[in-house]
């Protein structure tokens, strides 16, 4: 890894990474058919059966920049990008990797009020293989928000609302 940080303000920042990263052995879980012996059957059975196993090596490389910044009146914002190339040594996806991640966090901090909003948006990736298909997440973006007030310096009184875009959650075979 090798990473820059410019802090050209207190409570600001602007930084940039670059990132190598080389697997020795990840894991998959696979769903396969086994035989055993049924004892209430008197016979061998074939069942379906998912375990982990050793996937082999990978390489991970990409880039990651950040932002952070404090404005008057207690606003300010918060964004990251994130592009993150990995696969295995076969060419095989590499499980939940995807390949772009954007954080986008604007937010209010002011005397006991505070709130913040958070949009995510992560391109598609890959979980694994079940019965020898490839299963992926279809790209996904998300929006959660926060309000709260700080009764004292020991209570707080918060609201959190998640997935405010009602965004749903698409697993698929293959293509």
């Amino acid at each position: 890894n090798a990473s820059a940080e410019w802090y050209f303000q207190p409570q600001a920042i602007l930084s940039a990474e670059v990132f190598y990263k080389d697997i020795s052995n990840y894991i998959l879980t696979q769903t396969q058919p086994e035989a055993y012996f049924n004892q209430s059957q008197n016979r061998v059975t074939t069942y379906q059966i998912s375990r982990p196993f050793n996937a082999g090596s990978a390489e991970v490389k990409g880039v990651a920049v950040a932002y952070q910044q404090n404005f008057a009146y207690g606003f300010g914002l918060l964004a990251n990008y994130t592009y993150a190339d990995g696969e295995g040594a076969s060419g095989a996806p590499l499980p939940y990797n995807s390949k772009h991640q954007v954080n986008v966090s604007p937010f209010y901090e002011n005397g006991p009020f505070s709130a913040r909003v958070t949009y995510t948006w992560r391109s598609k990736y890959f979980t694994g293989v079940d019965r020898g298909d490839d299963m992926f997440v279809r790209a996904s973006e998300n929006l959660d928000a926060t309000v709260g007030y700080a009764v004292n310096q020991n209570i707080s009184v918060s609201v959190a609302g998640q997935n405010l875009l009602d965004s749903e959650y698409y697993g698929y075979a293959n293509t």
